[in-house]
């Protein structure tokens, strides 16, 4: 009885451990024709900024690969990303001249904010160039 019962319940199959993702499928990546509206926890700068291009890594937490041009100088965005990631509970691991390196505090993502002068005349209006570099930490 217990058998025919048992027979009579409905099969189900434990899922196969998913298996490591090969290299290409790691870091296929998606062009964007446009900036994301937000990235999580990563204070958005509000100065003038054009995005020029970016790419999404679905598979690498996703990773998000941002460029702008901006009508600020490298130095203010460097200092103006140090205070915004300082005061919204991202730690700054490394810092130099030209990019800023930090972890969430609370969530484990991480960014790398860097940033240069454009050369004169390059895009009319525009001073720097903005990169931001913004990975999903895997949960």
């Amino acid at each position: 009885m217990i058998l025919e019962s048992l027979s009579l319940a409905p099969k189900v199959f434990a899922q196969a451990p998913s298996r490591p993702l090969s290299r290409q499928e790691e870091y296929a990546t998606k062009a964007l024709t446009q900036a994301p509206a937000d990235l999580p926890d990563l204070p958005n700068y509000a100065g003038k900024k054009r995005f020029i291009n970016g790419f999404l890594f679905p598979n690498r937490g996703p990773t998000y690969i941002l460029v702008f041009h901006t009508d600020q100088d490298a130095k203010v965005l460097l200092d103006w990303y140090s205070q915004a990631l300082s005061r919204t509970g991202w730690d700054i691991t490394k810092a130099n001249e030209r990019y800023i390196r930090a972890v969430n505090k609370n969530n484990d993502n991480m960014c790398e904010v860097s940033a240069s002068q454009l050369s004169a005349g390059m895009d009319v209006g525009m001073k720097s160039q903005l990169g931001i570099d913004y990975r999903v930490a895997k949960k």
